[in-house]
């Protein structure tokens, strides 16, 4: 019955072109599922993906690092790195001067695959601006940003975040990785 029968407030909300949210849904929606396509072939989980990307850029990353920059909760990041690691992806070893530190390492395999892996992020961001000037591109970039800013600010206000500020989630910030170390989409 999911579906079959709508209610009016249901109609006026798919209706409604002006909702930012639905919007931002909706690419967040297909982004996952892009990635989860580009990645499947190779064994690489879109919930895996982030840590990969990071981990690429920057070698020998802690666990706890890894959570916090990409915002992502210690458990749910200790069980994809363990996943990660069963594979093959990475490997863990303890801090050789804080024991109770694991530093993250990729692996050879990972990096053979290191162009797949960079290139699916740069083709989603090619996808996504494809018809926009330059001039729209980065007021699109702007936009975002801003929003994102205002909804860490209404967190914080609200106190449901510990986070100094809500960034993005993983996967935005692995694609900001690329750009930031001047891979950017064409």
């Amino acid at each position: 019955m999911c579906g079959t029968v709508l209610r009016r407030k249901e109609v006026r909300i798919m209706k409604n072109r002006d909702s930012l949210g639905r919007w931002i849904a909706a690419l967040s929606r297909h982004g996952r599922a892009y990635m989860e396509n580009e990645m499947k072939p190779y064994g690489i989980g879109k919930g895996q993906f982030p840590y990969l990307i990071r981990l690429l850029l920057f070698d020998g990353c802690s666990q706890d690092e890894l959570s916090e920059y990409l915002l992502i909760d210690k458990t749910l990041t200790a069980r994809a790195l363990a996943k990660l690691e069963k594979q093959g992806f990475v490997r863990r070893q303890v801090d050789a001067q804080d024991n109770r530190i694991k530093r993250v390492y990729v692996t050879e395999k990972t990096r053979q695959l290191e162009d797949v892996i960079f290139e699916a992020p740069q083709n989603w961001n090619r996808i996504l601006v494809r018809g926009f000037s330059n001039e729209e591109r980065a007021q699109a970039l702007d936009l975002l940003e801003r929003m994102v800013e205002n909804v860490g600010y209404e967190m914080m206000d609200k106190n449901l975040t510990g986070k100094k500020r809500i960034r993005t989630d993983g996967a935005a910030r692995a694609a900001h990785d690329l750009n930031a170390e001047g891979v950017h989409s064409e």
